[in-house]
């Protein structure tokens, strides 16, 4: 009678596959071994991002950022409604954080001669600036 195991070579093949899934996963893969350094870090004008994870990570961030700005050019056009802009972006009485970028922590740029609500504020987080 013959009974099935497993055997030392399938158990240190599953590992290697596993380790070999575990870094392309956190280290960003194949780029992690090339001498020109990872490319993952180059496609994004900021450098955020080497890794899969990070890449996530980076582009959550993105979009917090993305909708701060909607929060604060709201503000900003309720604020109009009583016929007086405001002249800083503390006036409009957001927590400090909100009127920062997530990932660069720069503070968002406001133009108060801008009539235009969506021009008026604006990220100088390198990748933002179309935000």
């Amino acid at each position: 009678m013959r009974t099935h195991a497993f055997s030392l070579v399938g158990t240190l093949v599953t590992m290697a596959v596993i380790a070999v899934l575990a870094c392309v996963v956190y280290v960003g893969g194949l780029n992690y071994f090339s001498a020109s350094g990872s490319e993952a870090v180059k496609s994004r004008p900021d450098g955020e991002g080497a890794t899969i994870i990070g890449r996530s990570a980076a582009k959550a961030r993105d979009h917090e950022c993305q909708v701060q700005l909607g929060q604060v050019r709201a503000a900003i056009s309720s604020f109009g409604l009583e016929d007086e802009q405001p002249t800083s972006l503390d006036q409009i009485g957001f927590p400090p954080s909100t009127l920062r970028c997530p990932i660069g922590q720069e503070p968002y740029r406001f133009n108060p001669n801008e009539p235009d609500p969506r021009l008026a504020v604006t990220c100088t987080h390198p990748g933002h600036e179309r935000y």
